[in-house]
C-alpha cells in the first residue's frame, strides 16, 4: 500500500511508525525493540523515530533506508548494560563517550542516542555534551532543518510530528538550510552533506546558505583526512555525485586527491 491510500485513512505519524515497526522486524529486529521499549517505560522514558526516516517520507521515498535514528531521554549507559546478553560485540556497540548504541543486523544500522545539547568551543570539533529531557531541546543541535523532526514511538496518543524547526515547510519549498548560523563552523562534515543531499534530492541553497557554508569551509582543515575521505565516498556512491562534486568547487573545496 502506497503512502497515499495509507493517509486517506492513518494519521502521518501513525503511517511513519508503521514504516518503522515493519522495516525493523523485516531485519529481525522487532522483538529487540519491544524488549528495550519495555526497558525505557519502566525507566519512565520514551523514544523517538528522527531524522532522515520523516524526511523521506515527506519526500514521498518508498524505498526506506537501512539507516534508522532514533533518541531516548532514557539513561542509555543503562539501556547498554541491559541490551548486551542479547546481542554479541559486532551486532550491539556502546559507544560511551557519546551515549550511543550502535545496532547491526542483517545489514541493518540502528542507532540509539541519548538527548543532548552540544556545545562547541573554537578551538576542536567535538563539543561539550549536556545530557537533557527534551526532544525539542535536542533537535536544535541537528544538521538541516528538514532532518531535524521526530515522532515519538512509545506514546501512540502523540499524534503529531514534532517540527520545531519548520523542516515540512523546508521539504515542500525543496530548500535545504541549518538550524543555526554556527552549524557548518561547529561541524564542517554538514558542507559535504549539504553538497549531497542538494544534489540528490534537488533543493535550493539561498545565496546566505552559501554565504554560511563558505565561512564554514575555514574548519575543514580540522576535520581528520579520514573523515573527510568517509564524506566523499558517500557523495561518490550518491546518485548525483559529479553536481555534487561541483558544488563543493563552487564553495571553495577542491579535491586534492
Amino acid at each position: 500500500m502506497d503512502n497515499k491510500k495509507l493517509n486517506n485513512s492513518m494519521s502521518t505519524t501513525m503511517v511513519i511508525r508503521k514504516r518503522f515497526f515493519s522495516e525493523i522486524e523485516k531485519a529481525g529486529f522487532y522483538h529487540s525493540f519491544d524488549q528495550l521499549s519495555k526497558f525505557i517505560v519502566k525507566q519512565h522514558a520514551e523514544i523517538w523515530l528522527v531524522g532522515g526516516q520523516i524526511r523521506d517520507y515527506y519526500l514521498q521515498e518508498n524505498q526506506f533506508p537501512n539507516d534508522f535514528d532514533l533518541a531516548t531521554n532514557c539513561n542509555v549507559a543503562e539501556l547498554s548494560k541491559y541490551m548486551k546478553g542479547s546481542f554479541s560485540s559486532k551486532q550491539m556497540k556502546f559507544f560511551e563517550q557519546f551515549h550511543t548504541i550502535s545496532f547491526n543486523t542483517n545489514d541493518v544500522n540502528i542507532d540509539i542516542a541519548e538527548l543532548r545539547l552540544e556545545k562547541f568551543s573554537k578551538t576542536s570539533l567535538l563539543p561539550k555534551i549536556t545530557y537533557i529531557e527534551n526532544i525539542v531541546d535536542d533537535l536544535k543541535r541537528r544538521d538541516f532543518t528538514m532532518n531535524s523532526m521526530a515522532v515519538n514511538l512509545l506514546n501512540l496518543t502523540e499524534d503529531r510530528v514534532i517540527d520545531p524547526h519548520s523542516g515540512i515547510k523546508a521539504i515542500k519549498e525543496k530548500s535545504l538550510s541549518v538550524i543555526h548560523r554556527k552549524s557548518y563552523l561547529d561541524d564542517p562534515t554538514r558542507i559535504f552533506r549539504a553538497a549531497r543531499y542538494a544534489s540528490r534530492l534537488k533543493l535550493a541553497i539561498s545565496t546566505n546558505e552559501e554565504m554560511l557554508i563558505k565561512e564554514g569551509m575555514k574548519n575543514i582543515s580540522l576535520l581528520p583526512q579520514y573523515t573527510i575521505d568517509k564524506e566523499m565516498n558517500l557523495i561518490r556512491n550518491d546518485k548525483e555525485p559529479q553536481q555534487a562534486i561541483e558544488l563543493l568547487n563552487s564553495w571553495g573545496y577542491h579535491l586534492t586527491r
